[in-house]
């Protein structure tokens, strides 16, 4: 499953890098997505590598605080990316004439790094929230990997504070980043209806389903994680395990393929980098679809006109007697 996604973004960002065609906004904003899924996976599956393969259940107290900053921070940037695609859509579909002067390359580099400021900052605060409490019970944390509110329900304390800090901040990130999705789904769809050409909702359908179904992907899966820690006080514990493990999974495989399938210059790209690394060459056309075209498929040579003279002692248009 690693490898699967290590080719498989990594092909998306080799495609993004060789064609200049592609450096645009949505393309930057799609390798932003891709370097965040291939953080958060890597994060996530060495550590389940190592339990599985080596039996290697132990981790640093240390360790185990770096891993959950990183996965919850990493989590966070997605959203807010998310969120810079889904305005990249407005601009591009309601007010395409200024698309080109509103998301130039230093936006796109601000909104970058504004993704990157809020979800560190945001997730600061929890490594110090932990170390302060006091773990009395167990040491076992149910997961593959440090996940917070795993951690939280070990502490034999007060973990009013964690509770609230977490359960603001998911509702800022998430409840707050799908709120301005769904405003500027609301904006485009009613800009779309004004559209009397059928072509035109097709386009707009078109350059807005592949976001569509990375939301779906990836905030599915994160919301019946966030609500069953929270409030499935009787799910059993594999299910917890489970959707912890999908949301953070499940976007790093499926994105590669739906911005692969949807989207015609990177599936072509990508084509053309496999059959240049395979070696394979390009296909010929075939003799018998050629033979079998009809005369007026053929490329028409042009056949050059030149004056013809009259023989010597004739003169064109009239006979001596």
């Amino acid at each position: 499953m690693y490898l699967v996604i290590i080719v498989r973004n990594c092909a998306i960002l080799l495609a993004i890098a060789t064609e200049p065609a592609l450096h645009r906004p949505m393309c930057y904003f799609l390798c932003m997505l891709v370097a965040i899924d291939l953080g958060a996976s890597t994060c996530t599956l060495l550590k389940l590598l190592c339990i599985f393969w080596f039996q290697a259940r132990k981790i640093n107290a240390g360790a185990c605080l770096a891993q959950m900053f990183f996965i919850h921070s990493l989590s966070m940037m997605e959203s807010s990316v998310l969120l810079a695609m889904a305005l990249d859509h407005y601009v591009a579909i309601c007010a395409p004439l200024g698309y080109t002067s509103v998301f130039t390359g230093r936006l796109v580099a601000k909104l970058g790094v504004a993704a990157i400021a809020r979800g560190a900052l945001l997730m600061s605060p929890c490594p110090f929230l932990i170390k302060r409490m006091s773990f009395c019970w167990t040491n076992v944390i149910p997961h593959t990997y440090c996940e917070h509110m795993a951690k939280v329900k070990l502490a034999c304390g007060d973990t009013s504070i964690n509770h609230a800090y977490g359960l603001s901040v998911a509702l800022r990130v998430i409840g707050g980043d799908l709120l301005f999705i769904g405003l500027s789904y609301f904006l485009i769809v009613r800009a779309v209806l004004h559209l009397s050409c059928w072509e035109a909702w097709l386009k707009a359908f078109g350059t807005c389903s592949s976001h569509i179904c990375v939301i779906l992907i990836s905030y599915t899966p994160a919301l019946f994680s966030f609500f069953t820690h929270r409030f499935g006080h009787h799910v059993a514990p594999p299910i917890h395990i489970i959707l912890a493990n999908l949301y953070l999974l499940f976007p790093a495989m499926l994105n590669p393929i739906v911005y692969g399938v949807r989207t015609r210059d990177i599936r072509e790209r990508v084509l053309r980098v496999i059959l240049q690394s395979t070696g394979t060459p390009k296909p010929r056309p075939d003799r018998g679809s050629i033979l079998q075209r009809p005369p007026s498929q053929f490329p028409q040579a042009e056949i050059p006109v030149h004056a013809v003279l009259p023989p010597r002692g004739l003169v064109s248009g009239s006979v001596k007697q």
